[in-house]
């Protein structure tokens, strides 16, 4: 991706060099301005990171300290963090094992009167059924703050992910569907008052140069990032595509084969394929295997974190969400990256399958 784009991208940092204006300048403003047109919502607020991002959007609410958030238990730690730095407490709940996303019986059941939010997690790009949980959450007087650091450009009944919470966060991480040359996030919504009190937090709580009106953070997306960023939103849609177009391949190729569980496809959704996930029983055996063919993969993620050693605080043991433990046991991510070939994308499948043959 960013071979075709050496030209774009050293003409941007020479102009962002001669402004000589690195922090909350003209290409940040820009650039929000465009990313909050792309989503549909009103306003997008940069920030340094994507934990970040969730934890101002978090704190901009005000939610009593103590009270409980819902979260998935299969999602990246950050989810988890966003809320206890903000005092709040997490509410884990195991997700269906078909699409690996939050459960909707699971929120149902979970929601009390000491919930005051919901964090739907577009786990793998693949965007969560929001009709469904703004009908829960509106009933229950809950928030609903989306966390789609992993679906920029994935869309629920043709709206794109980040556009239906009261407030929502993403993560500009360089290997995100839309990622920077470093790090970076970005928070999202309607409301005029949140923006406001989040442009503040970014900047130490500042209102303008000299008032500090909150107690705030130092995480600011910089001028650089901002400006490649907005360059690179120019080919978003053109990599969601590639990206669609070889998960299709995968799945054409792997279908049928009842050894492996392939993502699971709903209808009035579209990915983002950040990340193509399989499930294999001998998925250790598998990835080693691929390596010594020289084809790379991932696992995301080996260990919950309710597992985590260092959330062991939280209460949580193993068996607590069965559902999610497995997951983690069985999944392997395949690569699936503009620029991959059909022809590689055949090869890979073909090794599988034949894996799969070889240990039955």
């Amino acid at each position: 991706m960013h071979q075709d784009l050496q030209d774009e991208m050293k003409d941007i940092f020479q102009r962002v060099l001669k402004d000589s204006w690195f922090v909350l300048g003209n290409h940040l403003e820009k650039f929000e301005t465009e990313f909050a047109l792309y989503i549909g919502v009103k306003y997008a607020i940069g920030v340094g990171n994507g934990l970040d991002g969730l934890k101002i959007a978090l704190r901009s609410l005000a939610l009593e300290p103590g009270k409980k958030i819902i979260i998935p238990a299969m999602t990246f730690s950050a989810s988890v963090l966003a809320a206890l730095e903000n005092g709040i407490q997490p509410l884990l709940v195991d997700v269906d094992a078909g699409n690996c996303l939050i459960s909707m019986d699971e929120l149902r059941n979970s929601i009390t009167p000491d919930v005051k939010a919901v964090m739907p997690v577009h786990l793998y790009g693949n965007p969560c059924d929001m009709e469904k949980i703004n009908q829960l959450a509106g009933a229950a007087e809950i928030y609903v703050i989306e966390d789609f650091a992993q679906s920029a450009g994935a869309s629920f009944q043709g709206k794109y992910t980040g556009s239906f919470g009261k407030i929502n966060a993403t993560s500009f991480y360089p290997v995100k569907p839309l990622g920077a040359l470093g790090d970076g996030g970005m928070i999202t919504t309607n409301d005029p008052a949140l923006r406001d009190k989040c442009l503040k937090l970014r900047n130490y709580g500042y209102n303008g140069k000299y008032t500090m009106e909150l107690m705030g953070y130092n995480s600011r997306l910089d001028e650089i990032q901002a400006a490649l960023l907005g360059l690179k939103l120019k080919y978003l849609e053109t990599w969601k595509m590639e990206r669609e177009k070889i998960a299709r391949r995968y799945l054409q190729n792997l279908s049928g084969n009842e050894k492996i569980i392939l993502p699971f496809q709903e209808e009035n959704r579209s990915s983002a394929f950040h990340i193509f996930p399989v499930r294999v029983q001998k998925r250790d055996e598998l990835r080693n295997f691929l390596e010594d063919q020289k084809i790379q993969t991932q696992i995301h993620y080996p260990v919950p974190p309710h597992l985590q050693p260092g959330m062991k605080f939280l209460g949580y043991k193993k068996g607590d969400f069965p559902v999610t433990e497995k997951i983690c046991d069985t999944e392997l991510s395949l690569p699936v990256y503009p620029g991959l070939s059909v022809a590689d994308v055949d090869r890979i499948s073909e090794y599988i399958h034949d894996f799969l043959r070889r240990n039955s």
